[in-house]
């Protein structure tokens, strides 16, 4: 269902050719569908809202959004095909946040991590 009306492949779509910089937060692997046109922008980045690398923990949090490894994948797939990746990080649950594991699982798949 939740490719059925490809509202943000149409957003995109019309996005192709403008001149900015474009930069495009998920938490969904979805966004992999988009490669085709993410390669026809000069200045596009893709950043995941990542908030922890524990799943189990990720359920609670988030419920209806793609698991960790789905969106590590994701950034996998899209630095493979060069383009632009971020991660954003921001939750802080204290006690449980492994800020040193977020990273090292991160950093080979993007460009920048933010705080």
């Amino acid at each position: 269902m939740k490719n059925k009306y490809l509202i943000t492949r149409k957003i995109l779509e019309s996005l192709v050719g403008i001149d900015t910089e474009i930069t495009i937060l998920t938490k969904s692997d979805l966004v992999i569908r988009d490669i085709d046109l993410f390669k026809k922008m000069k200045n596009i980045t893709i950043a995941f809202s990542i908030n922890t690398i524990d799943d189990t923990f990720r359920k609670h949090m988030e419920p209806f959004t793609s698991s960790i490894d789905k969106r590590i994948q994701a950034l996998r797939i899209l630095s493979k095909n060069k383009i632009n990746t971020s991660v954003f990080y921001h939750h802080y649950f204290l006690e449980i946040t492994d800020f040193k594991a977020i990273i090292n699982s991160l950093k080979d798949y993007s460009q920048r991590i933010l705080v």
